[in-house]
């Protein structure tokens, strides 16, 4: 019996995990041809049943329109009743729905409590927007050594945003951290590995001016262009002004 014959006999049969996989495969195209409206099909058996992955998935193809008339009030329904059960996922979603004010009205304060909800259950994620919201002291007091505790929550589960921005907190020695260049290239080399581009951008600044690092103009470079091409608009004129300035000089123009 193949994969696909296994979920759905498992599917008819009441499991509501056989059924989200089903629905997964048919959403991806995975082992199956691509077909949204099969998918929700299964997702709403079983979201209609009350389980909250399947409602969390029915909400993401409201939310992206796949299959379904795009819905963003449709899709906070269906997220709120999966998070109401504690989904983590769901409740990173709703608070960005409120902080985009997508299918309900635009509320910082209530988009930090639901990152929180999320953020406290381990979503990473979640962790770096909440570090965020407290650096800047949007919806939430500000506080930087409340964006330090969330971003080094987000950065030890190993997210490039969040390794990034404690990076940059540990170069600029704020929130309680030690000012070190040193600890600042280590954390934005993790994240650079994982192609953050502001993090292959801090790299490159920390090159060029030999901070936590041997001066080096052509690896400077080398992070700028990574994170050039993958549209920094910041690494574009720092490139210029290597080249301007002598320090580099490229083949083709960028």
């Amino acid at each position: 019996m193949n994969e696909m014959k296994r979920l759905r006999k498992l599917a008819l049969e009441g499991d509501a995990e056989a059924g989200c996989e089903l629905g997964l495969m048919y959403e991806n195209g995975e082992g199956v041809r691509q077909d949204y409206k099969e998918a929700e099909r299964w997702y709403r058996l079983f979201a209609e049943r009350g389980d909250h992955v399947a409602q969390l998935y029915l909400g993401g193809l409201y939310y992206e329109g796949d299959g379904v008339r795009q819905d963003y009030k449709e899709a906070m329904r269906w997220f709120r009743l999966s998070a109401d059960q504690g989904n983590m996922h769901a409740q990173f979603l709703i608070g960005g729905m409120y902080f985009d004010g997508e299918g309900t009205r635009l509320d910082h304060e209530e988009a930090a409590r639901w990152y929180r909800l999320s953020a406290e259950q381990g979503d990473p994620v979640a962790q770096f927007n909440l570090g965020i919201m407290h650096e800047a002291g949007d919806g939430v007091p500000q506080s930087d050594e409340e964006a330090v505790r969330w971003f080094r929550l987000s950065a030890d589960q190993g997210d490039p945003a969040g390794q990034n921005a404690l990076g940059f907190m540990c170069q600029a020695g704020k929130g309680g951290c030690e000012q070190s260049h040193e600890e600042a290239v280590r954390l934005f080399l993790l994240a650079a590995e994982q192609d953050d581009e502001n993090a292959q951008y801090n790299l490159g600044e920390a090159y060029e001016n030999g901070w936590g690092v041997p001066q080096d103009y052509v690896t400077a470079a080398e992070w700028y262009l990574l994170a050039y091409e993958q549209g920094c608009e910041e690494a574009d004129d720092a490139l210029r002004r290597l080249e301007d300035e002598g320090h580099v000089v490229f083949e083709d123009e960028l």
